[in-house]
């Protein structure tokens, strides 16, 4: 699923969009839109991380609040720190336009508040790490601090108050003249909140595994991920939400489903491995496919820019990702044993 997820952020910025006939722009965009892959990372992020702090927490009867930031750095800083080095430097070369402001917004995680007048397409995509980084400083210590169904509670107010909010922000559009309101961190952990509570449910459901497993569950999956095309216009506000949700309906069903067909498709060799570097591959897209077809360089034109991007995300994986991954489970084992003694 991060390989569909991350396909669809390269197919968004490969301008497959202009090839659609502008009538079924609004129905149809939104089924393979760069914004709906970020929408089924969110959700897979929310689930699997949720999935594991309710894990250490039933285990150790807490969750370790420092070892979690440790390990979330070492995943995901090495890489970003490396992509913004380059930026920097081609940026002082005069290859590409980007500001030391939008640099350092970008590098403090803060670039989904970044306004226009600041705003540099090859760090464009950075709004959607500041968004994840952003809640998950908050949510491990509310499952710390809370037990697992008041969390989900919290999780489903924060969800109406998301969709509240971007139905708002479509009504008093002015809010978009300066900046782009649906990368704000509220609403933009909607997704994320809807995977975490379809992990709180799975975990503490008797029933779950019976009612995820069931024929009709894909069923309403799909229903609910296409709601660009029945959803009402003036309810597209909570669009998002709602194809959010189809999409953790999805992502529980294969997990109860492991040897049916769709699960198995999933499981192809091309798949998994672009879903092993999804990540290198969505940070350097950055550099190479930009917001979109509008690079000038030559590394950033068609066919090169998508053979750069996954060549340079598989050196990345190698050089940089893996060696950290191995260290961040080898601490991880470490603080398992010494919590176990």
């Amino acid at each position: 699923m991060r390989a569909i997820s991350v396909i669809l952020v390269l197919i968004a910025h490969l301008g497959v969009q202009q090839m659609i006939p502008t009538q079924y722009v609004n129905h149809a965009w939104p089924l393979i839109s760069g914004y709906t892959g970020v929408r089924i990372f969110f959700v897979i992020s929310g689930f699997l991380i949720t999935t594991l702090l309710i894990a250490e927490k039933t285990t150790y009867a807490k969750i370790s609040y420092k070892n979690f930031i440790i390990r979330r750095g070492l995943r995901i800083v090495p890489c970003f720190l490396m992509f913004l080095t380059v930026i920097y430097l081609l940026g002082q070369a005069g290859a590409i336009k980007a500001t030391a402001i939008a640099l350092l917004w970008s590098a403090l995680y803060a670039y989904n508040f970044v306004s226009l007048e600041n705003y540099t397409n090859e760090l464009a995509h950075t709004w959607s790490l500041a968004v994840e980084e952003h809640f998950y400083l908050f949510w491990p210590l509310l499952i710390s601090l809370v037990t697992v169904h008041r969390s989900l509670i919290v999780a489903l107010i924060l969800i109406l108050i998301c969709g509240a909010l971007t139905q708002f922000l479509l009504v008093h559009p002015t809010f978009a003249q300066n900046w782009f309101p649906e990368r704000w961190t509220i609403p933009g952990i909607g997704p994320i909140l809807i995977g975490c509570s379809f992990a709180i449910i799975n975990q503490t459901w008797s029933r779950a595994a019976i009612a995820f497993r069931h024929p009709f569950t894909i069923s309403l999956s799909a229903i609910l991920y296409c709601a660009s095309i029945w959803l009402p216009v003036g309810l597209h506000g909570i669009h998002f939400l709602i194809q959010s949700t189809g999409i953790g309906l999805a992502l529980v069903w294969l997990i109860h489903r492991p040897s049916s067909m769709m699960t198995r498709g999933l499981e192809v060799r091309f798949l998994r491995y672009v879903g092993q570097i999804s990540y290198g591959i969505y940070i350097w897209q950055g550099l190479f496919l930009t917001n979109g077809p509008t690079g000038t360089l030559w590394i950033q034109q068609f066919p090169q820019n998508l053979m750069l991007t996954f060549l340079v995300a598989t050196l990345s994986f190698y050089v940089i990702e893996k060696p950290c991954l191995r260290f961040k489970d080898m601490r991880f084992t470490a603080d398992s044993l010494r919590q176990k003694t």
